[in-house]
């Protein structure tokens, strides 16, 4: 990174720098009560002969479930994977073993991007009706959990949220079907 107009260290408030750190041509830090500095902005280029930006916009996944939904669903994330990786990228997964940038991941014997994962689980989980059960029931601390019902024979569950009364030990959760992921893409 090249910053021009050098010459100035800064440095968080609170904490000081010893004497040989500090570049002070001609006393100036004593001759001034307070200056006002704006934030540089900082632009990375293509190491190419004609310095071109990288191209680095937000990169949009989208699939439909039901095209005639009457309501869409949004899914903003803060990290992603792009097929060739951006080194420009505000998040990404890196592998901590060899610091490299992951753009593929596997799951439930699937392989694929990190968004097309994501896209096939929204589309198994909301492309048809699922079973929901909610009632009360005693309160159950043991973190998140897949569930089964006796009624519901081959069905696992997962609870969306629930409300408990800690006077009486009880709580009012709602569970929804959870199944496997169906979704194929193109």
């Amino acid at each position: 990174v090249e910053v021009r107009a050098g010459g100035w260290i800064i440095a968080d408030a609170n904490n000081t720098l010893s004497p040989s750190e500090i570049f002070n041509p001609g006393n100036l830090w004593n001759k001034i009560s307070w200056v006002l500095m704006q934030l540089p902005e900082i632009e990375i280029m293509n190491n190419t002969q004609f310095d071109r930006p990288i191209n680095a916009d937000d990169i949009e996944y989208s699939s439909y479930v039901n095209p005639d939904a009457k309501e869409g669903l949004d899914i903003d994330t803060i990290c992603g994977s792009a097929a060739d990786g951006v080194p420009a990228a505000r998040g990404a997964y890196y592998r901590a073993s060899n610091n490299q940038q992951i753009t593929r991941l596997s799951r439930a014997g699937r392989t694929g991007q990190i968004e097309d994962l994501l896209l096939g689980t929204l589309y198994s989980q909301y492309a048809e009706r699922k079973t929901r059960i909610e009632g009360e029931t005693q309160l159950d601390a043991t973190g998140l959990n897949v569930y089964t019902e006796a009624n519901q024979t081959g069905k696992t569950f997962i609870m969306l949220g629930e409300t408990q009364n800690l006077i009486t030990d009880t709580s009012n959760p709602v569970f929804v079907e959870l199944v496997p992921d169906e979704y194929e893409t193109n």
